[in-house]
């Protein structure tokens, strides 16, 4: 192991954590139809809990409408409960065959809530960041103790990895910004 390949795992962790926040904040509604807003919502259906993409084709019909049309037309009352259950803000129409989600206008007063939510969501990510650079420097001190690198090598090594954190927290403030610009476009 060198100082090297322990960079390139932190910087992998970076990158899975940036995909993590992608994800997350994939699933909030802009007040948009969005599928990946209602993806892993769960049902109850065949006597176990199921998220609504096993169960259905989740598509837009407009850009404030989603139509969920299950596989089986016998669950389609589960996936109008589990909709209604989700805490969303949405509520389902029944059309007999489908369902109709429409997504109701943000209001100012829940746009700033998301953006406040897209802030902690974005901070919890740039925990995970830390953690994997103490990670990173435990690894490196381990190096240094056991004569594999010189103390020089140690605080080169320090910045380098310093550097690829600072450009990490950058990437995401700037995927917050992009979302909180998203919510609070009118």
């Amino acid at each position: 192991m060198n100082v090297h390949s322990i960079i390139d795992d932190a910087k992998q962790d970076f990158e899975r954590s940036y995909a993590y926040l992608k994800s997350e904040y994939s699933k909030i509604s802009t007040g948009k139809a969005s599928p990946a807003v209602l993806e892993n919502v769960q049902a109850e259906a065949y006597s176990m809990q199921q998220p609504l993409k096993s169960l259905s084709v989740i598509s837009p019909q407009d850009s404030q409408t989603l139509i969920v049309k299950p596989f089986d037309k016998s669950t389609l009352k589960d996936l109008e409960s589990a909709i209604q259950a989700a805490n969303l803000g949405l509520n389902p129409t029944n059309m007999g065959e489908h369902l109709l989600v429409s997504f109701p206008p943000l209001t100012e007063e829940r746009r700033i809530e998301i953006a406040k939510k897209l802030k902690v969501d974005a901070e919890e990510v740039k925990v995970s960041i830390r953690k994997a650079r103490q990670k990173a420097q435990q690894r490196f001190k381990e190096l240094e103790s056991n004569a594999e690198i010189s103390k020089d090598d140690l605080v080169s090594a320090e910045k380098k990895l310093q550097l690829q954190v600072d450009a990490a927290n950058d990437t995401i403030e700037e995927i917050l910004k992009q979302k909180q610009a998203d919510i609070m476009k009118v």
